[in-house]
């Protein structure tokens, strides 16, 4: 798990800026550290949704699904999702 060092944490003094957020979003490892929110689909673009622990606005990043894992009665099956391969 990525250290929670490198995230801004709530400060009543330092506001948010988007410029904050886009670096949250371009750092993977920050990214992968930010609380899970949601995940959602706009159209055909899935986007994965993390929290700002510093204002707690919703930030999002757009995602694609290699692989999808479905759990049934004789255990897991793993369905690959790549086209053209």
């Amino acid at each position: 798990m990525p250290s929670l060092a490198s995230v801004p944490v709530a400060s009543t003094t330092t506001r948010c800026t988007s410029a904050l957020h886009e670096a949250l979003k371009a750092d993977p490892k920050r990214w992968a550290s930010l609380e899970l929110a949601d995940y959602w689909a706009f159209g055909s673009v899935l986007t994965e949704q993390r929290q700002c622990p510093r204002c707690h606005s919703t930030l999002a990043r757009p995602i694609q699904v290699l692989a999808v894992r479905y759990l049934d009665e004789q255990g897991s099956r793993e369905h690959s999702t790549t086209r053209g391969a």
